[in-house]
């Protein structure tokens, strides 16, 4: 992969690319054993010819300073920047960077919806389900919101108010603005979910009233608009929503072709735009 190695870690590109849904995918830096914190080295392990040819220019800089706190940053810097420019070699759709998740083999469903299926989907407030699983849930969600935030990532809270956390978090990616909630913006997404509803599923109207879904046509369509509005096609939105496997490990889809890669933590009912930590609003 070239720049984008944090130098405090084992040197990824000795190792092979995982193998996900039939593709070959660089995911040297966040795939596998690298990612564990037994597998960084000391700075002194790693020969000046690794540095030059893995660590930023930053990093470099950093390094030559002797500056621990400037080479944290670009170290978290550089983590974040190799994990979304390995993202973007995901096809739109694929399910799972780990071909041993529910998601890849088929245990929970990932697919797009059919438009012509009327099999009918958030018709009603979900069902109350056991506190175990809401447990589970949390559980593994503060793993992952861990595992994002070690690998140089922080995660934009919002209200979620009227069920709109997807949408909150689309238009702020979609503005590179996380210091609001964009209200109007997601207002007017809002409307076009009603309207795309009404159109394909006149009989049950109000079926998407309640929180969204990241993997169907609706999702589709709604970052297509979004899309509309952005004149720089390097701007245009892909949108990576990753959830917590068992083990509270990532599990990564793909929805949109656009060339800006952006990522939304999916909790199972909430959703929060994720970012590299320098991009964040402050607390």
């Amino acid at each position: 992969m070239g720049q984008g190695v944090s130098v405090r870690q084992n040197l990824a590109a000795t190792q092979e690319p995982a193998q996900l849904a039939g593709d070959s995918v660089a995911v040297n830096y966040f795939c596998g054993e690298m990612m564990r914190p037994d597998s960084i080295k000391p700075l002194h392990t790693l020969s000046a010819e690794q540095i030059q040819h893995f660590a930023s220019a930053e990093q470099q800089q950093a390094l030559l300073n002797n500056d621990e706190a400037g080479l944290k940053a670009a170290d978290e810097r550089a983590l974040a920047a190799a994990i979304l420019a390995s993202l973007a070699d995901l096809k739109a759709e694929s399910s799972a960077l780990n071909p041993t998740s529910p998601a890849s083999t088929g245990a929970s469903p990932s697919s797009t919806q059919n438009l012509n299926d009327k099999t009918e989907k958030n018709t009603s407030t979900p069902a109350k389900l056991p506190q175990e699983f809401y447990e589970s849930n949390r559980k593994i969600n503060l793993q992952l919101g861990q595992w994002l935030k070690d690998h140089g990532f922080s995660i934009v809270s919002n209200s979620g108010r009227n069920s709109n956390c997807l949408l909150i978090s689309m238009i702020q990616h979609a503005k590179s603005d996380y210091s609001s909630e964009h209200d109007a913006e997601v207002n007017d997404l809002r409307k076009k979910v009603k309207d795309f509803t009404k159109k394909h599923y006149p009989d049950n109207p109000s079926m998407n009233d309640y929180s969204l879904n990241c993997d169907d046509e609706l999702t589709i369509e709604l970052i297509r608009e979004i899309n509309k509005g952005i004149t720089d096609q390097s701007e245009k939105l892909s949108l990576c929503f990753v959830t917590a496997n068992i083990d509270g490990t990532p599990v990564w889809k793909r929805t949109g072709d656009g060339e800006k890669v952006a990522i939304i933590f999916d909790q199972g009912g909430h959703y929060e735009a994720v970012v590299p930590r320098h991009l964040a609003p402050a607390q």
